[in-house]
């Protein structure tokens, strides 16, 4: 049995295994991912597996950036950031396997309250990430896309910095194009700066 998934007007078929994973559910979309629920064949273990479909292959700046993304999740190991376990290639399609975090991004629990947080969880949530953003800026990362649907909610709300699909090394020769969420993105960033830390 195989999963389905529609991109743009096409459904494409997922293969029911990719690598040693197996197939469970989608879980979700974005940009020209898709994210299912997979468990690893040999060691039982649940993950949220992020694939990159075949007809982006050609795409060679997509699939850097997929590439870049499972190397940048993998450089950090903190509790305020989900950690990436395994990336690799089956036939034409790349996977990325994370840990999977079933509580939702924090801007879906906000909508679920109703559009606000309380005082005391707020600072809680914020402080917490600031962590997690820490410990992503001492493996000389920058994010790029610090928002609330980027920041995952797992156990008793702790959040979880997720998403590091434009993240890189400050050092590195930078994006020419303006690269973000509008409504997220430090001025540098926005001008199409050389940004670092402080723009997180």
């Amino acid at each position: 049995m195989s999963a389905t998934a529609v991109a743009g007007n096409r459904t494409i078929v997922i293969p029911r295994r990719l690598g040693a994973y197996r197939i469970a559910a989608k879980i979700g979309k974005g940009g020209m991912n898709h994210v299912f629920r997979a468990v690893h064949g040999v060691l039982n273990r649940e993950v949220a597996l992020k694939v990159l479909p075949p007809q982006h292959r050609a795409d060679r700046e997509r699939v850097l950036r997929f590439k870049r993304e499972a190397r940048a999740g993998a450089a950090v190991d903190h509790p305020n950031v989900a950690t990436c376990f395994d990336a690799g290639r089956h036939g034409d399609w790349c996977y990325v396997a994370m840990e999977l975090i079933p509580g939702g991004d924090l801007e879906a629990e906000r909508e679920r309250r109703g559009g606000r947080l309380s005082e005391r969880l707020a600072i809680a949530l914020a402080r917490d990430t600031a962590y997690g953003l820490e410990a992503v800026h001492a493996a000389d990362l920058v994010h790029r896309d610090v928002k609330p649907a980027n920041i995952l909610l797992g156990a008793n709300l702790t959040p979880k910095l997720a998403d590091f699909g434009i993240a890189i090394c400050p050092h590195e020769q930078q994006d020419a194009e303006v690269i973000g969420s509008p409504a997220y993105m430090a001025p540098e960033q926005i001008a199409g700066r050389p940004v670092d830390a402080r723009s997180d």
